[in-house]
């Protein structure tokens, strides 16, 4: 032993000396034990490894997912080194268990091969493990899961030396007695000398120590045609012949059998699975094959739709994750080190001490942390439900594949591709690993290469936006220089920041980001899909196809991304969404059933009905006809009235309000809505007293658009009392025809109405104020004209229009 521990590249923590092998190590190791009987101590003591003390061991505890705590140590880095080539010696040395599955190294190369030529090797791409353990239970009429307890402090040093003393190890007394040392707990730490959890001679060790346990209780199982694997503490035992031996009774036995080998039973933990019961086995679910519990999945799921279509950075999946009520550990997809209050860690080791402690990190450097975190999650469902077919594999061939685990197959690889996109949103370095494993699976290979929803997000840049964005980097705290970015602003912009700051001259940093890195409403860029659906090619989604067949999916799929691509940082969030929507039940159409698939919008089926029902819901959104249901009138001005309960105030003029056009009906429907709850609730009382048998205070008219005079689609209201004034002071210039108006007025309920209506036009108030007359004042931009005299009807004097903004 003294030659052995004397050797520095023994002694040394190998990641510090690249020049150490473990093949060097056996060989002086078993070299040692031909010429030298005893362990030199005094050579441990010089390498800081002998005695062992609590000095060697550094003690921590992690919240366990039933609330209680697990304890466990890091190793002092001199002793760390000396464990682990010690737990390489047992590992090549021993051999364990066959029906042990935890803790189980891969096999090198050399022995690999010797084991493929004698039959005997498991596929290299599933190595032993939390899935080949579930493997072995999979389509069982019952599964029993009986879990040790306290498994690695029952396994105390008299245990291990009395193991090491005994054949095939043949240590001498003392020899076991330093190596038990090296191995368990000292005394001043715990009294029962049991296996630290957490150092590297453990999971070997406690292996070697149930071989007798596993050869007892697999021969129990051959017995009654049972089949058993352990996975570390926990036993698993699954059957189709429950005739031969009840499951409490092998329960019993089972019991029987640990108690004899020094264990002892969890009787809280045992479970009985019967088919009809959620068979779970190491966290995997395996009635029906192998699968991830439900919940799992759509966890997993919803976290990879919003980063892709909800979420502009990590920070905001983060911050949506702590925000959570009665978190599951399944819904955890923050990687350890991402602390509440947005504080980035991560967890590094001390040379020095052997301990670990939190290191902040840069927003790149964690945004990597985190889309490998993700990545794993995803490939570790992969690796579950790609179990029992040869990789690569071929979706394409899925007559040899049953049809739960195709299905199961495409919703790992359609996560696979969504990671895809998701890395290039955020520009995460990751995109070559799916390109990679891409190369080996063809169906895969065409999610990738197909387009992408990201296409239609909103947060990609145009050639505006990158330009914004440069200037937007530069700003710092000088609001000075927000004014001055506001200035150089597309006119479109100023209109908006002005709405959402309400101000001409102030403005908010957050809210200047956000419209740069969201977009903003643009009336005229929305106007212009909307003439392209009208009458354009893209109108095909809501007329019938001349071909029988109906229209080409793909063909649909590309007008879209032609028309909406460039514009889809303008749009209004609701139309947006309802065309994604659409643009997604395309491509997954197309991504099941080929380029060449068809949808008619007369004869649905089950595989398009989710395609045709997004175009409905698109239809219904933004389509209004001249006929006496889906008009104007109907869609807009009625329920604008009903909702806002001002039936008794207001009159509707429904003359013109039957137009065949495709707008924003919901933009129109909301402002509407808003204006007159503010009107109730602004109103004189007169008018509220007034009898409205005959002759209501305020009535509705709608105008359609005029090609020859240019007048644009406008929703008036008329206020039958021409002398009442507006109670409040513009405190204008009013020697000035025009000009702005610096004092905001709209709060509340026309606050609201202002922003709704954003992605169509202006809202407009025309009267009296009390300190100028004739007056009208855009309450979106906030910007007045002072008129000779304010439009009078048989309605009264204009009172509110709701005027789209025509280019």
């Amino acid at each position: 032993m003294a030659q052995l521990l004397n050797m520095n590249n023994i002694q040394k923590d190998p990641s510090q000396d690249k020049n150490t092998t473990v093949d060097s190590f056996l060989e002086m190791f078993e070299r040692w034990l031909l010429t030298r009987p005893e362990f030199d101590i005094a050579a441990l003591g010089k390498r800081k490894c002998w005695p062992i003390t609590s000095g060697h061991y550094h003690r921590f505890s992690i919240k366990k997912r039933n609330g209680s705590k697990r304890e466990l140590v890091s190793v002092d880095k001199n002793l760390k080194a000396l464990q682990a080539n010690l737990a390489t010696y047992f590992e090549e040395t021993f051999e364990i268990s066959k029906y042990a599955h935890a803790f189980v190294p891969k096999e090198s190369a050399d022995k690999a091969t010797f084991k493929q030529q004698e039959g005997l090797l498991v596929n290299k791409l599933r190595p032993k493990g939390v899935v080949s353990n579930a493997l072995a239970h999979k389509n069982k009429k019952v599964v029993i899961s009986i879990d040790l307890k306290e498994f690695f402090p029952t396994i105390t040093f008299p245990r291990i030396m009395g193991m090491l003393k005994s054949k095939p190890y043949n240590f001498s007394n003392k020899q076991a007695a330093v190596l038990a040392s090296l191995i368990c707990l000292p005394k001043d730490i715990d009294d029962k000398r049991g296996l630290p959890q957490g150092a590297p001679t453990s999971p070997i060790m406690s292996n070697l120590i149930c071989k007798k346990l596993d050869y007892q209780l697999a021969k129990m199982a051959s017995k009654y045609d049972i089949t058993y694997t352990r996975y570390a503490d926990d036993l698993t035992f699954s059957t189709n012949n429950l005739k031969r031996i009840p499951a409490k009774e092998i329960v019993s036995i089972v019991t029987k059998y640990v108690e004899r080998n020094g264990f002892q039973v969890n009787t809280t933990k045992t479970k009985i699975m019967f088919k009809n019961q959620r068979q779970m086995v190491t966290g995997i679910l395996v009635n029906e094959g192998l699968n991830l519990p439900k919940k799992q999945i759509d966890a997993l799921r919803a976290t990879l739709y919003n980063l892709e279509h909800e979420h502009n950075s990590v920070e905001d999946s983060v911050i949506e994750f702590w925000g959570l009520k009665n978190k599951q550990p399944y819904d955890s997809f923050i990687p350890v080190g991402f602390y509440n209050g947005g504080y980035r860690g991560r967890f590094i080791k001390s040379n020095k001490k052997g301990v670990k402690a939190h290191k902040p990190t840069s927003k790149k450097e964690f945004d990597k942390i985190y889309a490998l975190h993700l990545l794993g999650r995803i490939l570790w469902y992969g690796q579950v439900v790609t179990t029992t077919i040869d990789a690569p594999y071929d979706l394409s061939k899925r007559q040899y594949i049953s049809p739960k685990q195709f299905s199961r197959i495409n919703k790992y690889e359609e996560m696979l591709a969504s990671f895809y996109r998701i890395s290039i949103k955020f520009s995460w370095p990751v995109q070559h690993i799916i390109l990679r494993l891409a190369n080996k699976l063809p169906h895969l290979q065409s999610l990738v290469k197909m387009k992408s929803i990201s296409e239609l997000d909103p947060t990609i840049l145009d050639e505006v936006g990158i330009e914004l964005h440069g200037q937007v980097l530069k700003l710092r705290t000088e609001k000075e220089k927000y004014t001055e970015f506001f200035n150089s602003a597309p006119l479109s912009l100023q209109r908006v920041l002005r709405v959402h700051n309400q101000s001409h001259i102030n403005f908010d940093l957050d809210i200047i980001k956000k419209c740069i890195s969201s977009g903003w409403e643009e009336p005229f860029k929305q106007q212009k899909v909307f003439k392209e659906i009208n009458n354009a090619d893209l109108s095909d989604l809501f007329h019938k196809s001349s071909n029988r067949k109906g229209h080409n999916a793909k063909k649909l799929l590309n007008e879209i991304v032609r028309v909406v691509q460039p514009q889809t940082r303008y749009l209004s969030d609701n139309v947006r969404i309802k065309i994604t929507k659409v643009y997604s039940e395309l491509l997954t159409l197309i991504r099941l059933e080929g380029d060449s698939v068809c949808i008619d919008l007369e004869n649905e089926n089950t595989k398009t009905e989710q395609a045709l029902q997004a175009i409905r819901d698109l239809k219904s959104e933004i389509r209004l006809y001249d006929n006496h249901t889906d008009n104007f009138y109907q869609r807009v001005v009625l329920p604008a009235v009903k909702n806002s309960e001002t039936s008794s105030l207001v009159a509707i003029d429904k003359k013109d309000m039957n137009p065949s056009i495709v707008t924003d009906i919901n933009a129109w429907r909301v402002a509407l809505t808003k204006v007159l709850i503010s009107i109730k609730q602004h109103c004189d009382k007169t008018e509220l007293m007034e009898d409205t048998s005959s002759h209501r205070p305020f009535t509705i008219t709608f105008r359609d658009d005029n090609p020859v005079t240019g007048a644009p689609r406008v929703i008036e209201i008329h206020r039958l009392n021409l002398d009442l004034p507006f109670k409040k002071k513009l405190e204008v210039d009013t020697t000035m025809v025009e000009g702005k108006v610096m004092r905001w007025l709209t709060n509340g309920d026309l606050s609201s109405a202002v922003r709704e209506f954003l992605p169509i036009g202006d809202i407009f108030v025309h009267g009296n104020f009390k300190d100028c007359e004739n007056a009208t004042v855009n309450l979106t931009e906030h910007f007045y004209k002072i008129n000779d005299e304010l439009k009078v009807s048989d309605y009264g004097k204009l009172f509110f229009s709701l005027q789209e903004i025509k280019e």
